[in-house]
């Protein structure tokens, strides 16, 4: 006798649900939110972006200090296309790291903040004491024979966006009201390290003042200096001499010009 199995294969299909996948929560140091930083100074802003949230879904957002309190709370609400946007001012003095935590609309941002507490999206950040911005080693000048050089090192670099040097002929210029002082380069900042210009619009036995200005992304400045420097140095290595006509069989006039005044 036959007999005969039928084979029943059972297809079992799974839905993946993304539930708290695929979030991506940053900071920046910009409103229009293109430059994603982790380093701020309190009393400055900071801009939150994510994406991959539920769209036009509602969520709670909970600021934590340095010290885990919780700073301030609030809802928000995401974007038709999942994207979540927020923003807080630093307007206390703790220093340190600090926490951005999104939950869900249902869960109240507790008071302490806690590593393990459960949460859709999180991003931490670096908020710096201002008197810790950035550390300048030195700032000096120094005459080379291409013109008047400046010279700054930096320890530490925290949002800063370019350097700016201003030149004055005037001494002990310390603000912009007067107009004494010009801008006359801008030297993009590197985070740290060795920085050189040099100035070739010079003239000779002039004192010049130079001050260095540390510009950060929100365009706030801070002022080093000034440094001054007269350029006694900054002479030619040869006489230049010239002959008119040349050549010449009886006569001809010879200009010539002298590193120095003659005695």
């Amino acid at each position: 006798m036959k007999v005969k199995y039928s084979l029943i294969i059972c297809v079992v299909l799974l839905v993946l649900v993304e539930d708290g996948w695929g979030q991506t929560y940053d900071s920046y140091s910009d409103p229009q939110r293109s430059v994603p930083e982790d380093d701020f100074l309190y009393g400055g802003w900071v801009y939150f972006e994510g994406s991959g949230f539920v769209p036009k879904a509602n969520y709670n957002i909970g600021y934590y200090d340095a010290n885990d309190s919780l700073v301030i709370s609030g809802e928000i609400k995401a974007s038709p296309t999942g994207v979540l946007s927020s923003q807080i001012k630093l307007n206390t003095t703790s220093a340190g790291v600090w926490h951005a935590v999104v939950f869900e609309v249902t869960t109240d941002p507790p008071l302490t903040y806690d590593a393990i507490i459960s949460s859709v999206a999180e991003d931490d950040f670096n908020v710096y004491d201002p008197s810790l911005w950035v550390e300048l080693s030195h700032f000096l000048a120094f005459v080379s024979s291409c013109g008047i050089v400046l010279h700054w090192r930096t320890e530490i670099e925290v949002d800063v966006f370019e350097w700016r040097i201003e030149r004055s002929e005037i001494k002990d210029v310390h603000t912009d009201e007067d107009g004494e002082y010009t801008r006359i380069a801008t030297v993009k900042a590197e985070g740290g390290g060795e920085y050189y210009y040099t100035d070739t619009e010079v003239e000779l036995t002039v004192t010049y003042y130079y001050r260095l200005g540390e510009v950060s992304h929100n365009g706030d400045v801070r002022w080093y200096g000034p440094v001054s420097i007269t350029a006694w140095d900054m002479m030619p290595n040869k006489v230049e001499i010239s002959a008119s006509p040349n050549p010449f069989h009886s006569f001809t006039v010879i200009r010539y010009s002298l590193l120095a005044t003659s005695l």
